[in-house]
């Protein structure tokens, strides 16, 4: 995850504790369109959007799935960033996501009911969601 989230690692682990069936887990950005010339350009794929891919929001990966990637003596160089770079491998792999779980990852800053996280917050911001946290045991809940 990027340093300006925070996370219900609690909720999160009761998740991790209950589900099987799944290679990630994580906000996913479907559909984003790829640059295709100029600097920035994607040279993996001449595709216009890039494969579905996590959000830097944070992601979760079963451990023999983690492995898997890491073993790929195949991994793919020249792509903008390290979130898109795991969509493509995990397409690669044909994993499956974590759907209906007891907490939602979140790809911005803004509440969602049963939150895993809460992306992209100031020093300010975080803590005041610690001290939500703190007081009712949730994310977002207490300062509705």
């Amino acid at each position: 995850t990027d340093d300006d989230v925070f996370l219900d690692i609690d909720t999160i682990l009761d998740q991790l504790g209950s589900s099987s069936g799944w290679d990630w887990w994580s906000c996913f950005k479907v559909g984003w369109p790829a640059p295709n010339a100029g600097k920035w350009r994607d040279r993996l794929s001449p595709s216009k959007v890039y494969p579905p891919f996590p959000s830097g929001s944070g992601y979760v990966f079963r451990t023999d799935s983690l492995r898997k990637l890491l073993s790929n003596p195949n991994f793919p160089e020249g792509t903008i960033g390290e979130d898109v770079t795991i969509g493509y491998l995990a397409t690669r792999f044909n994993f499956r996501k974590l759907t209906n779980s007891l907490c939602h990852w979140s790809c911005d800053s803004r509440c969602a009911k049963q939150p895993c996280n809460v992306p992209e917050i100031s020093v300010e911001q975080m803590e005041k969601v610690w001290g939500s946290y703190r007081q009712c045991g949730r994310i977002c809940e207490c300062h509705k």
